[in-house]
């Protein structure tokens, strides 16, 4: 069991116990963002060079274009589009703030996109258009603290459909970086997951504002398992290995290969 986190502000219960609204959320983020002292300018768990050995034994490097989907003011698409300057890259967040500070730094960057919106309506926001990677480092994780209604429950699954709807079938890879080390909610989607840990460089594990301690970050990684448009009857299998870990999910059409990557 992963250990508990401590709640960043952002994921904070309101006075009676409810969730922050969206545009609540928002208005939060933009404050964050607006003030580089405040954690707007930092990375999330883990940067760019410490994903970049899974990211390429996972053979995403080949695949184009890309869906930075919470993207606030990470440096890791810029670094990603430094390998190949000719990849497209969609970057979305909900602060207009990081997104209008993003698009002015990197106006010179013709490949790079920078959208404003709603991770739950993904399809409308990008216009029908799919990508072969969508790439989430810790917005999901953000998702789950809410877990605990049924409004809450209905916003992880919107999110998750959004994803489904635009990643391109049948080579698309939902890949998601986040500190948890179990994450049951991938189930309700039709995916083959695999999971990978990595060690930060520097051994701590990172949120704005303070480090988490000595922990792995761990990388899903989800693809389209012989294009089920349902959900899968789910049974998770760990396979512990030096420095990575395998999970397998199994559904009505048979046991899924483990993938050792």
């Amino acid at each position: 069991v992963h250990p508990p986190l401590e709640p960043h502000p952002s994921r904070a219960l309101t006075m009676d116990g409810t969730m922050p609204s969206q545009r609540a959320q928002a208005r939060f983020w933009d404050q964050q963002f607006a003030d580089p002292e405040a954690g707007g300018d930092q990375e999330w768990l883990i940067g760019f060079e410490g994903l970049r050995a899974v990211l390429d034994t996972l053979g995403l490097f080949a695949k184009q274009p890309w869906l930075v989907v919470g993207c606030g003011t990470s440096r890791f698409s810029e670094q990603l589009h430094d390998c190949d300057r000719e990849r497209p890259i969609c970057n979305v967040d909900i602060s207009r703030v990081a997104i209008a500070r993003k698009r002015q730094e990197h106006e010179g960057r013709p490949s790079m996109e920078w959208l404003a919106g709603d991770c739950t309506e993904l399809p409308k926001l990008l216009g029908g258009r799919e990508f072969e990677v969508v790439f989430d480092k810790s917005l999901l994780d953000t998702l789950l603290f809410r877990n605990g209604s049924d409004k809450a429950a209905a916003l992880l699954e919107g999110y998750l459909r959004s994803v489904q709807t635009v990643l391109a079938q049948p080579n698309g890879v939902f890949c998601i970086v986040s500190p948890r080390s179990w994450l049951p909610q991938l189930r309700r989607s039709c995916w083959q997951v695999e999971q990978h840990s990595v060690i930060p460089s520097d051994g701590v594990l990172r949120q704005p504002g303070g480090a988490l301690g000595t922990q792995p970050v761990y990388v899903y990684c989800c693809r389209w398992y012989n294009q089920i448009q349902q959900p899968l009857a789910v049974s998770y299998t760990h396979l512990t290995l030096p420095t990575k870990r395998i999970v397998e999910i199994s559904g009505g059409a048979g046991a899924l290969k483990k993938r050792n990557i």
